[in-house]
């Protein structure tokens, strides 16, 4: 683990202040991915069908039946008969008639007897011909400079279009990446409200007029229900899960008297879905869609009121915030990073904010994709810090250290201050006796590849129990316990390791036909421990008097001819186990530095030569 300091949190604040900046000024990349997670979200809590929709199709096998389409006009209008019969609320056409036919008056009749027919109408952003103005007065006036997009308009012709009880038009816009995802309620031209097919269709369903719909504070009110648009007025359709829920009925089989369908006081859309009229769609939930299907989903959301709000200013804000609180509560928890914690906690952030989204869906619609990868980016650069600069201090530790030692060190750096503090260890000296001699036999190489092996040995033994590896002095070890992790066990670790370094060294002389001894000292007391030396180049040590002291008892081993000599203070500290294994000297031991003599313990049966 790594504490953060001044630094870091000064990179941390770069990060927030880059991602505040793409969360108002978001890429058009990012607004697709967004837009790709308010795709799915669509999937996890799609719209309900109301079950007041019902699509009429002239799909592939009523064609083949009536003949090429567009169909003689008086099959239409026999269709339109067939519907009515059945009590239907609303019948929307899906289509629209600019050219005169010899059938116009029989289709006009049958539209002017059913009474509740919404016609269509074209609307295009490409400056084209316009045709069949007339049937703009139709539409409501407006002032508005709202929605001023369209160049071009197309109407029915005037036989037709005077027999309809309201029309609308039947654009759609794909997004950037061909997807259906938004409705335009109106459009304006010529200073005329041009509202959508689907909008027509259910204003005539509730019956409205149009002094009921109102448009205020980026809102669509219909006789005061909001309906939640965009700062341009467009609206974002909320799809069912997938195509197919909304009824169909097939046109030969309406047209057929004795099959029943119950379509009473329902909104019938009437719309092609022939595969070769090419009136499909890439939708959020379909590669391919009928656009009479997609007429009929807007119409349901307004059924349902199960509106998408979509993205504001406001969305942005929360966005932030949340983004921020979130980050924020991530990196307190990470303060002292570890990796374990800081995956399990991103992930945790992650999940949280991605439920966030799926509860306030629809009715609140966040910014997903920039805080994503915000959490994303704070969580690499924690990691990077971590393997760039923690573990660098790691590969040092791990000279000294044991690997769990180690660990705890790197996540509380404090507890090893620069300069040493006072703390009570166990020291142990050991020298390899005989190992001069050897030296002088044999090749520096064979004496360098020798010592090797015998202090891996040595060393392995004293991080199997925790200690800490201070130094190698030639042919002697000297490590401790008690610091930098303290220790209540410290003299018991120390001897314990000392027995398994002997056990360690007497197999090593049996399977290489040496004959090494090892002589150690253990001593107890305070020790400056900590990192001494100059600012460039400083080790981790202890020094004082009971390193003094413990260097002395390992020379006392030779007096005494034993392989391990410890204190007083190192027995009196000793479980009463290991406190057994030992009988003391049967006298004092003067030592170099130590005016008074001091009483020394041996290991039993232990002797040194």
């Amino acid at each position: 683990m790594v504490e953060f300091g001044v630094k870091k949190g000064f990179i941390v604040s770069l990060i927030f202040i880059f991602f505040t900046f793409l969360i108002f000024f978001s890429p058009r990349f990012f607004h697709l991915l967004d837009l790709k997670w308010l795709d799915l979200l669509q999937r996890i809590k799609p719209d309900r069908n109301s079950n007041k929709v019902v699509i009429v199709e002239i799909d592939d096998s009523s064609i083949e039946k009536y003949g090429r389409f567009p169909f003689n006009r008086a099959i239409l209008a026999e269709l339109i008969d067939k519907i009515s019969k059945r009590g239907p609320a609303v019948i929307g056409l899906d289509l629209w008639f600019p050219e005169t036919s010899s059938s116009d008056e029989t289709l006009a009749s049958s539209i002017f007897y059913a009474g509740n027919v919404v016609g269509s109408v074209f609307v295009s952003e490409e400056d084209r011909s316009s045709t069949n103005i007339e049937e703009l007065d139709y539409f409501p006036s407006t002032n508005s400079t709202s929605q001023e997009e369209i160049k071009s308009f197309i109407g029915n012709n005037s036989t037709i279009a005077s027999n309809f009880i309201s029309r609308g038009h039947l654009h759609f816009n794909s997004d950037f990446d061909g997807l259906v995802r938004h409705y335009h309620p109106f459009f304006i031209y010529e200073k005329k409200m041009i509202w959508g097919l689907a909008f027509e269709v259910y204003r005539i369903y509730k019956g409205l007029d149009y002094d009921k719909i109102n448009l205020i504070k980026k809102k669509i009110f219909i006789d005061k229900e909001p309906i939640p648009v965009d700062d341009k007025y467009i609206y974002s359709i909320h799809y069912l899960k997938t195509t197919g829920v909304i009824d169909y009925i097939k046109m030969k089989d309406i047209m057929d008297e004795s099959k029943k369908f119950n379509i009473k006081d329902k909104i019938v859309l009437i719309g092609v879905t022939a595969t070769g009229l090419h009136d499909y769609r890439p939708s959020p939930i379909s590669p391919s869609m009928p656009g009479v299907e997609i007429e009929a989903t807007v119409v349901n959301n307004f059924i349902t009121a199960n509106f998408i709000t979509p993205f504001s200013f406001s969305s942005n804000i929360i966005s932030f915030l949340i983004m921020i609180l979130l980050g924020i509560f991530y990196l307190r928890i990470n303060k002292k990073f570890n990796y374990i914690k800081s995956f399990v906690s991103i992930t945790m952030v992650i999940i949280l904010f991605a439920l966030l989204h799926i509860v306030l869906f629809p009715k609140f619609v966040l910014l997903f994709i920039v805080p994503l990868l915000f959490f994303l980016f704070l969580f690499a650069y924690l990691l990077s810090y971590y393997y760039l600069v923690s573990s660098k201090d790691a590969r040092l530790l791990s000279h000294y250290l044991p690997k769990n030692v180690m660990h705890v060190l790197l996540g509380n750096p404090q507890m090893v201050k620069l300069g040493g503090e006072k703390t009570k260890v166990a020291i142990i000296f050991g020298d390899i006796a005989g190992f001069t001699t050897y030296s002088e036999g044999h090749s520096p190489e064979e004496v360098v590849s020798k010592l090797n092996d015998i202090l891996s040995i040595l060393t392995e033994k004293v991080f199997a129990l925790n200690g800490t590896l201070d130094k190698y002095i030639g042919d002697c070890i000297m490590a401790f316990w008690g610091a930098p992790i303290a220790d209540e066990k410290a003299c018991d670790h120390a001897v314990e390791s000392t027995l398994q370094m002997l056990k360690g060294l007497e197999y090593y002389d049996e399977t290489n036909n040496e004959n090494f001894k090892l002589g150690v000292g253990i001593n107890f007391g305070e020790a400056v421990i900590g990192n001494m030396g100059s600012k460039s180049v400083y080790d981790y040590t202890a020094m004082g008097d009971t390193v003094n002291t413990a260097s002395r008892l390992e020379g006392v081993t030779r007096n005494v001819n034993n392989k391990l000599v410890i204190s007083k203070a190192t027995y009196d500290e000793l479980s009463p186990n290991y406190q057994e294994l030992f009988e003391v000297h049967d006298e004092k031991i003067s030592v170099k530095g130590k005016k008074e003599k001091l009483t020394v313990y041996k290991l039993k049966n232990a002797p040194l030569k």
